[in-house]
Parts: C-alpha cells; sequence; structure tokens
C-alpha cells in the first residue's frame, strides 16, 4: 500500500512536476542565452579595426573579439577605434579603453596583451 501525502493527489503531483518541469527549461533558457556567458568570437569590418602601430613603423591590427598577445616590441601608439577592452605592458600595468581613445607612448613601452572585448566596456 502507497503512502502519500494527504495534500498531494495525482491532480496535484502531475501539476508539480509539469511546474518543475517548465521552470527547469526557462532556467537552462535563461542561462544558454545570457550574452556574459557568450563565447562565440564576433568580428567587426577593417575599418574600425583596432590598431597597434610600433616604433619600428610596422603595424597589428585586431578586428575580431579575444585575446592577442602582439609582437613584443616597443609600441607608439594604440588606436582602439570600434573597440573596448584592456591593454597590459611588460611593466604590468594595465589600462581598460574605449570605443576611439587613442593612447599614444612617449616613453617606450612594450604591449604584451590586448583584449578586445566582445560587450562595450564605457
Amino acid at each position: 500500500m502507497e503512502t502519500r501525502a494527504p495534500w498531494i493527489t495525482g491532480a496535484k503531483k502531475s501539476m508539480q512536476v509539469a511546474l518543475l518541469v517548465g521552470m527547469t527549461i526557462a532556467t537552462s533558457l535563461t542561462v544558454a542565452t545570457n550574452p556574459a556567458q557568450a563565447r562565440a568570437q564576433s568580428c567587426q569590418s577593417a575599418s574600425v579595426s583596432a590598431i597597434l602601430d610600433y616604433r619600428d613603423g610596422t603595424q597589428s591590427t585586431f578586428s575580431c573579439t579575444g585575446t592577442y598577445y602582439p609582437f613584443n616590441k616597443d609600441a607608439a601608439n594604440f588606436r582602439s577605434r570600434g573597440w573596448s577592452g584592456y591593454i597590459t605592458y611588460s611593466t604590468g600595468r594595465q589600462d581598460t579603453f574605449c570605443n576611439n581613445d587613442n593612447f599614444w607612448y612617449p616613453d617606450y613601452a612594450r604591449v604584451t596583451k590586448l583584449v578586445l572585448s566582445p560587450t562595450k566596456l564605457c
């Protein structure tokens, strides 16, 4: 003989199970579509690529989200153009940059890490 709590009837139990399943699906969809957790790489056109100019006259351009480890060369200028993110130097210093920021380096600076964010930071 099955013992059941008196307040849970067959119909109520079915409704509780359906509600639990519905909440689980809704929570799963919310987590799966949260933009902060998105890992897909997104790119922009070359006209808004971030540009790192080096003192030797060469440059690197970056047009997709992600983490980059530029050449270990002395930087002269960084133009973020259509991007925001973080830039790290060989000294360990880290700067946040926003869309259309320009950093001029009067002293020698080596950029060791560049992060282009998939979301606008500022």
